[in-house]
């Protein structure tokens, strides 16, 4: 989990400063250099640790995808959970 954090975290920031071009041709040249560790950042894009859970039953199932079809309703970005415009709300409950 932390490699794909810290990859996605660097790539996501580096596109919103506009940097994306620098660090895709920082990333192709060959170096003895370790990298730094890029945990002075002033930016989080995301929450530190993680929880795993295994879904076991159908029931567990829709009661994660609620949850995470709710999360954009909870945080403002859409009325309901179909209007997400990035949702797969629809494929799971409306038959689409």
């Amino acid at each position: 989990m932390q490699g794909i954090k810290g990859a996605t975290a660097r790539r996501i920031i580096d596109l919103m400063q506009g940097k994306r071009l620098e660090r895709m041709l920082q990333s192709t040249r060959r170096s003895a250099e370790p990298k730094l560790h890029r945990g002075n950042l002033n930016y989080h894009l995301w929450q530190p640790g993680f929880y795993d859970f295994n879904i076991y039953s159908e029931e567990k199932l829709l009661e994660k995808l609620s949850y995470i079809h709710g999360n954009p309703v909870r945080v403002g970005l859409a009325l309901s959970p179909g209007n997400y415009k990035w949702s797969s709300y629809a494929l799971y409950f409306s038959g689409e």
